[in-house]
């Protein structure tokens, strides 16, 4: 979902299922499959994206399905059109 009050934030809620635990690769790599997928789904960043920062949830945030963790991710801009 993307932040009214940060534009250009996009935030992506993370989980670690017992099966993709928070300090191992396969989890990594499958949480940055998900984000992928995600992102691809919705058309968002066609330039590419960064994971700015992962942190856990703040207290008034809204988290009805007990996510873990919520990753703020970034846009990169677009290269600049050839020259014609």
């Amino acid at each position: 979902m993307q932040s009214y009050a940060r534009p250009g934030v996009i935030f992506f809620d993370v989980a670690y299922p017992p099966q993709y635990p928070r300090d191992s690769l396969e989890g990594e790599d499958a949480r940055l499959g998900w984000l992928a997928g995600w992102m691809k789904l919705r058309g968002l960043c066609p330039a590419g994206y960064d994971v700015q920062q992962r942190r856990p949830f703040d207290y008034l945030e809204d988290n009805p399905a007990g996510y873990a963790e919520r990753w703020e991710v970034a846009c990169r801009a677009a290269p600049p059109a050839p020259a014609g």
